[in-house]
């Protein structure tokens, strides 16, 4: 058995964090691709600016809290 440098529990929390991550992110170009395909390309770009915006909302709320929390950028 391998000793991990972050422990099993952490490794299991990040693999299951990038499976997640991994399937949003091919339903959103599942779901963009299509919307493209079936003529509705207002609503594609749409999907990719409202995605992305909340991507980095949520990125930098992330960012603000953990700033509140440690006092640390």
């Amino acid at each position: 058995m391998v000793d991990l440098p972050a422990g099993s529990a952490v490794m299991a929390v990040a693999g299951t964090g990038f499976c997640g991550a991994l399937t949003t992110y091919s339903t959103f170009g599942y779901e963009t691709l299509r919307l493209a395909e079936d003529g509705a390309r207002t609503y594609a770009l749409l999907n990719v600016v409202a995605s992305i915006a909340a991507g980095l909302g949520a990125a930098y709320c992330g960012m603000a809290l953990a700033h509140g929390l440690t006092g640390h950028p």
